[in-house]
């Protein structure tokens, strides 16, 4: 037979005791929980923050390599357009010849110096873990008046 006492908050059903949970057990197990989910968050966090990193090192690497061949090219193209220049126009000093393209590449330098700024400035530096992580922590703690 199957016996049921509610005052004590244990159950035998079929010569098997069951207890249920006491308020106190369930708000141990909700905070257990919460302190699990925020370790797995920071943990979480940590991994992006170290990716993040591996691939800004990478980005890195890649713009300076491109720009010593970059600059380099430019020296080349800037000395044969200058001698191209002079060639065409004998008139004009070489050094003349050498202000005009080199003004013309500067302002080149510019116009990508400030379309790289614009997109750096793209990038996200908070990953949306650590944004999970904040709304997650506000949940969890007492609104303060």
């Amino acid at each position: 037979m199957a016996t049921v006492h509610t005052h004590n908050e244990t159950s035998t059903v079929h010569g098997v005791d069951r207890r249920e949970p006491s308020v106190t057990g369930l708000v141990s197990g909700i905070m257990d929980d919460a302190q699990r989910l925020a370790e797995q968050q920071f943990a979480l966090l940590r991994q992006e923050i170290k990716q993040e990193i591996s691939e800004t090192l990478a980005a890195g690497q890649s713009f300076a390599a491109g720009g010593i061949v970059g600059f380099i090219a430019g020296i080349a193209l800037m000395a044969a357009a200058s001698l191209g220049l002079y060639a065409a126009v004998p008139s004009l000093p070489l050094w003349g010849a050498f202000a005009i393209v080199g003004l013309i590449f500067a302002v080149l330098s510019a116009a990508l110096v400030f379309a790289g700024k614009k997109k750096i400035s793209s990038i996200k530096a908070i990953p949306l873990t650590l944004q999970t992580s904040k709304e997650n922590l506000q949940c969890l703690t007492p609104a303060r008046k």
